[in-house]
């Protein structure tokens, strides 16, 4: 295999270059497959696991141990193509190359200019240089770099990449560590640890063993308000839960009609949001509760249509009477109603109901429960918010036609 590679016609500079960049594009593709196929997994929480990262990312030619070819007896293109890097460098010094490269990032490092540090290391990258320890310090540079733009994740990637070349690059592996701490992992920060410590276990430089402590240390004690966070969180989770499924039995129990339908039974898929009432000027959203009592307390919109105007009530029990509740809005004449023709004497209530062919209300009666009149058949509340409407007896008799032997009426058009 390798005579016949050796014998094919040198790549010119061009095409190496845009070999090599294609493979740092497959590079980084693949891990970006990796993270995705991460985030596509269920939600339950897995430990990181350094390990079976290395396992996948020896599927990826640049790191492949055995070369297989396909049915056709060839090599996959981007085998093909380290092969031709590989053969097609030979007379050059690709470690001197790289090396140049490193130098010059770690010019700029120094200056703090990480971005052109980056580009000078992953350029020493590409030389593909036979020397798995200047390619292990490439990498970790970079994920230097990247840290410092607060690029973690790419930072990560690159800490894993120098310890594949080399285990024992002990500043790739605090580096990663420290990436995983600062993504808020501190448990996978651990298992790092603990499972790449190996290789490393050896190096005594007091500077290293002080950073390795202080970041255990982090780490343990962020894993700790972490697992308390999540007792909080969980129990929080149980106490709303209850109270969603007290409220939803309390509605089921009432048989109320809700649009947008609101499933009784669903607690899991059930918000909170699902039955808050959403109006512009107001900086909080009501929504209906159950009390100690066990009695539902309800926000309520009073209509006004024949002057098209609007009162808005909270706290309403649901065994308030209907009088009860509107006298502290028609005691007295609302700027808009100078003459105070909407007073309790002088007035009928209504609501509107859900009938397919036809405009239609339904009269309540003014010594009636708040909970008896939202039972009323084909009555829906809308967007958790029920809507009383008020008419003069006057406008009443005027603008709606009854329906025999019933309390409805159709709308005159």
């Amino acid at each position: 295999m390798s005579a016949e590679t050796s014998k094919k016609k040198p790549l010119s500079e061009e095409e190496r270059r845009a070999l090599a960049e294609k493979l740092d594009k497959d590079i980084d593709n693949f891990i970006e497959e990796l993270a995705k196929k991460k985030n596509d997994e269920p939600k339950e929480e897995k430990p990181f696991n350094f390990d079976e990262w290395c396992k996948e990312l020896d599927q990826h030619p640049a790191f492949m141990k055995e070369l297989k070819p396909n049915e056709n007896g060839e090599y996959p293109e981007s085998i093909q193509a380290l092969q031709a890097l590989k053969y097609d460098t030979e007379g050059e010094d690709a470690v001197e190359t790289a090396q140049s490269h490193k130098d010059e990032g770690n010019k700029h490092f120094k200056y703090k200019k990480y971005r052109w540090a980056i580009d000078c290391y992953t350029n020493g990258i590409k030389c593909f240089a036979p020397d798995r320890e200047l390619n292990s310090i490439l990498y970790a540079n970079r994920a230097a770099s990247h840290k410092f733009l607060g690029n973690l994740r790419t930072a990560l990637r690159d800490c894993i990449f120098a310890l594949k070349f080399n285990p024992c690059n002990y500043k790739a592996f605090l580096r990663g560590a420290e990436c995983l701490v600062e993504m808020d992992y501190p448990k996978q920060a651990l298992e790092w640890i603990e499972t790449r410590v190996e290789p490393i276990q050896n190096f005594q430089e007091t500077e290293f063993l002080t950073k390795l402590a202080t970041l255990k240390e982090k780490a343990r004690q962020d894993a700790v308000k972490q697992d308390r966070d999540m007792r909080r969180e969980k129990l929080l989770a149980s106490k709303d839960r209850a109270k969603k499924e007290r409220l939803l039995n309390a509605l089921k129990e009432r048989r109320l009609c809700f649009k947008p339908k609101v499933v009784f039974e669903d607690v899991e898929d059930f918000e909170w949001s699902q039955l808050e009432v959403q109006i512009p000027h107001l900086k909080e959203r009501p929504i209906v509760y159950l009390n100690d009592s066990n009695e539902l307390v309800w926000p309520l919109l009073i209509q006004y249509p024949e002057s098209g105007q609007t009162d808005f009530l909270t706290d309403c029990s649901e065994n308030s009477i209907i009088t009860e509740l509107v006298s502290q809005v028609l005691e007295n004449p609302a700027e808009w109603d100078p003459t105070h023709r909407f007073n309790l004497e002088n007035v009928r209530f209504f609501l509107s109901i859900d009938v397919f062919d036809e405009e239609q209300v339904i009269e309540i009666d003014s010594n009636q429960t708040l909970k008896s009149a939202l039972v009323s058949k084909d009555f829906v509340i809308a967007h958790g918010l029920p809507v009383i409407q008020i008419y003069t007896k006057k406008h009443a008799e005027k603008s709606f036609i009854p329906i025999e032997n019933t309390s409805r009426f159709c709308v005159a058009k």
